[in-house]
């Protein structure tokens, strides 16, 4: 199934709240289709670069257009970062 009917199939059964941890195609496939409502974002103070983004997808291309967060949280956990907040889909 897909990601939308994979989602459509748990909410049937009560399951309403789903952490998606993928590569990065499956997340930026959720973003696209707009199936993301919170986002809950680790940064920790390592960079390992590479090929792929953490987040793929189509993207927006504009940064007007960009899916912004509402009402962000920040919290500092030891060395890392965690930023949280609802997806705001308005501009895109």
């Amino acid at each position: 199934p897909t990601l939308r009917q994979a989602l459509r199939r748990l909410a049937k059964l009560g399951i309403v709240q789903v952490l998606i941890e993928g590569g990065s195609h499956t997340l930026g496939a959720a973003f696209d289709q707009k199936l993301v409502d919170e986002v809950c974002w680790y940064l920790a103070p390592d960079f390992l670069g590479g090929p792929i983004p953490a987040t793929g997808g189509k993207g927006t291309g504009d940064p007007q257009k960009s899916i912004t967060l509402r009402n962000p949280e920040y919290k500092k956990i030891g060395p890392d970062l965690r930023i949280r907040g609802l997806c705001c889909y308005d501009q895109v």
